[in-house]
């Protein structure tokens, strides 16, 4: 599975009820506001996640949310993810504060239950709550967006293959039982010596996917692709057949036949 993260500068963050902000502001480090004591509101910001990569449509497993919230003074209570108007997951009960900027960690990784085939456009939406002091007084609490972003997944084998990663795992399943061996992990399908030949063998037959499709699966370069495709060019493309052969001409033909050799015409006319 070939991956690709995605992620933006947390200066996209929008806010939903700015009324309950007593400061916005978006600077170098993120968007940096704070939030009134005993409120909350929903922010949302955007992950310019691919739809299509190769003609193979991405799936999202995960994204994140870095931040930073006053500690004990505001938390991230409700985590929802979005693809367009639907709502892929939410991730609701938390309890996300404190410092979470500066890595990844569980506080700030959401994780899909099971992979989502990306069709529009991934927006994170969260709630964060402000604390609000029953026996003292306290100040608003500091919400800092620092970035915000996903992983999302494509799928190597179906382009390959032409069948969905289900039903291959269902093929393979059923020729182990038939005795064949299991298929060993990682890329290497072929032995060394015979991959570029079977990357060749693929570009030039009528099997969708190209040059760039086959380097991943295969594990060699662009010019060893390039190399095995003139070597193979010959063996893979039947040859062109000649509609129409060429009748012989007798030498009692007055006149130099057009098929024949210079040296055969001069031989006919002695």
């Amino acid at each position: 599975m070939a991956l690709h993260a995605s992620w933006v500068h947390g200066n996209a963050v929008t806010v939903e009820s700015p009324e309950v902000l007593a400061r916005q502001g978006h600077f170098g480090w993120g968007g940096d506001m704070e939030i009134l004591p005993g409120k909350s509101s929903w922010f949302h910001i955007t992950v310019p996640t691919p739809v299509i990569v190769s003609d193979v449509r991405t799936k999202l497993i995960k994204v994140f949310v870095l931040f930073r919230t006053d500690p004990h003074r505001g938390r991230i209570r409700n985590v929802h993810v979005w693809d367009g108007s639907e709502k892929i997951q939410e991730f609701n009960d938390l309890s996300s504060e404190g410092e979470h900027r500066t890595g990844l960690d569980a506080q700030n990784t959401f994780s899909l239950n099971q992979p989502h085939t990306v069709i529009f456009g991934i927006g994170i939406s969260f709630k964060c709550s402000a604390a609000i002091g029953f026996d003292t007084p306290i100040g608003s609490s500091r919400l800092i967006i620092a970035t915000a972003g996903g992983i999302s997944q494509r799928d190597e084998l179906s382009p390959f293959s032409g069948l969905q990663p289900r039903d291959l795992r269902r093929l393979i399943a059923t020729l182990h039982r038939e005795g064949a061996e299991r298929p060993r992990r990682g890329r290497p399908w072929f032995p060394p010596a015979g991959r570029p030949s079977a990357a060749g063998h693929r570009v030039l037959t009528d099997r969708p996917g190209t040059a760039s499709s086959c380097r991943s699966p295969f594990g060699i370069s662009k010019s060893q692709l390039l190399t095995a495709s003139s070597t193979t060019s010959g063996r893979c493309w039947p040859k062109q057949r000649r509609r129409f052969r060429a009748a012989p001409c007798s030498s009692s033909t007055a006149g130099s036949c057009p098929h024949a050799t210079k040296a055969q015409n001069e031989q006919s006319k002695n």
